[in-house]
């Protein structure tokens, strides 16, 4: 314990560089869905006069994200299923990463009903469990250096835990957080991870571009018929979201029959 009290700054600082690589793969995530997105929907119609654009583009998609279900499952979870595996697990599996951004990108590029959310938060939870596993392996990293070289220094053991951050999850331990770690150091590393990450993101927000762009309306006066409209669209939505968990029902008896004929008809939109 007293090796652990000694090296808590080198953990912290591996926490601290974990993190940034967290908010650059956040920010990487959400530029390339603009990018895809932009260029299926926006640069490729501006080129070609096409009527029906939309409609082929769409069933093309279909049918790229039906095979890709095919061979690879229905990827990503929605958020509900992504949280529910948290709670019933205790850990979310981080080995699936890439083929859960990849599903959320076709999804996301060919005008899916997922939305950023749904991939974005599969992608956290992958994340957030990947680093609690290399916080396991930098500790483990620290002890294996001690034993080798008692007298090595925090350069050469920080550097040992950096090269650590580029190498196979096999390696990793899913089994986290440690049994060994205290909550008051759960929540200092995770501190240090969480504070990091968005100073990073809002670092590359300020030196490339906001990644995601949100649409900002501008104030105004609002009127009786205003807030007449307000109550008469919160009616409309809930009734929505009504008739939305209907058609949900009768699709998902209607696509579960034919689930069991055809593989390629598992593919389906998460909805968020």
């Amino acid at each position: 314990m007293r090796k652990q009290k000694n090296h808590r700054p080198l953990e912290l600082c591996f926490a601290a560089a974990t993190g940034a690589l967290i908010a650059v793969f956040i920010w990487l995530y959400l530029e390339l869905t603009n990018v895809g997105v932009t260029i299926i929907w926006d640069r490729i119609p501006s080129y070609i006069n096409f009527r029906h654009y939309t409609l082929v583009m769409c069933l093309a998609g279909g049918l790229v994200v039906g095979i890709f279900h095919h061979f690879y499952g229905p990827y990503p979870e929605s958020m509900a299923d992504a949280v529910r595996r948290v709670n019933d697990n205790g850990y979310y599996p981080f080995k699936n990463l890439p083929i859960t951004v990849i599903a959320a990108f076709l999804s996301l590029f060919f005008g899916g009903a997922v939305g950023p959310e749904s991939g974005l938060v599969c992608l956290l939870l992958g994340l957030c469990f990947w680093a609690m596993a290399q916080f396991g392996l930098a500790r483990d990293t620290i002890q294996a250096c001690l034993a080798e070289h008692p007298g090595a220094s925090g350069g050469y053991m920080f550097l040992r835990m950096l090269k650590n951050l580029f190498c196979a999850t096999s390696r990793l331990r899913d089994d986290v957080p440690p049994p060994q770690w205290k909550r008051s150091e759960q929540i200092t590393m995770g501190m240090a991870t969480g504070v990091t990450a968005l100073i990073v993101y809002l670092l590359m927000n300020e030196l490339f571009g906001s990644a995601f762009m949100i649409p900002h309306l501008d104030s105004g006066e609002i009127y009786i018929k205003d807030r007449i409209s307000m109550i008469l669209l919160a009616a409309a939505g809930i009734g929505s979201g009504y008739l939305f968990l209907i058609f949900r029902q009768l699709t998902s008896r209607f696509f579960g029959k034919l689930r069991t004929k055809k593989r390629i008809f598992s593919a389906r939109f998460s909805a968020v």
